[in-house]
């Protein structure tokens, strides 16, 4: 499929009340030294998310995740199983199910953080089989994200030389569908305190 942006998704009562909900300084986050694969020491703790390693280890094989952490919680686990205490976003992974006409099976927030300069982060995937994701911004921001013309394939894998197939800026409400197959990465901020977005994936 191509590239999508639909730029007031939700209804705007509903989404100022989860964008509310999100940044109140009593929403519960998770830190991660790296917010594109989970990976802590020497281990990738979620293999729902998929990167580049060629580069990332230094001699204590230790991934080199220094200035790529950021913050998560999910909504839905890469087991498909809905966070009981985030009902407030039922009726969002409704929303998009209706519009994508695909069941969504992981949902995650992601939100990272200024650190001077703009940062960005290790090129991805999401998981290693076909399917579709998704992006919804929380906030206006910088960082944005990017989208490569190469896709991960079983015999190229990440060995490709990337190219800017478009670059998406985070605009509170909107939300970005694309091939989840294509590589993909995003940015921290330099202009704004925060980057929050909400990560979905569907088949």
């Amino acid at each position: 499929m191509s590239i999508k942006i639909i730029d007031n998704f939700l209804d705007k009562e509903y989404f100022d009340k989860i964008q509310s909900h999100i940044e109140s300084g009593d929403f519960l986050w998770n830190y991660m030294d790296n917010i594109t694969t989970y990976a802590g020491s020497n281990k990738i703790k979620d293999p729902g998310l998929c990167r580049i390693y060629d580069h990332l280890y230094d001699g204590s094989n230790k991934i080199k995740d220094l200035g790529l952490y950021g913050f998560n919680r999910y909504i839905i686990n890469p087991h498909g199983k809905p966070r009981r205490d985030l009902g407030a976003f039922h009726h969002l992974s409704h929303e998009m199910m209706r519009v994508i006409g695909l069941d969504i099976f992981r949902s995650r927030l992601d939100m990272t953080v200024n650190r001077g300069n703009s940062i960005v982060l290790d090129p991805h995937i999401d998981n290693f089989f076909p399917h579709i994701s998704s992006i919804l911004y929380i906030n206006d921001s910088d960082g944005n994200t990017i989208i490569y013309n190469q896709k991960y394939n079983d015999h190229d894998k990440f060995n490709q030389q990337l190219t800017v197939q478009k670059e998406i800026e985070p605009r509170a409400n909107r939300l970005l569908i694309f091939d989840g197959m294509y590589i993909h990465t995003g940015c921290t901020p330099s202009k704004h305190n925060r980057r929050i977005l909400i990560n979905s994936n569907f088949k």
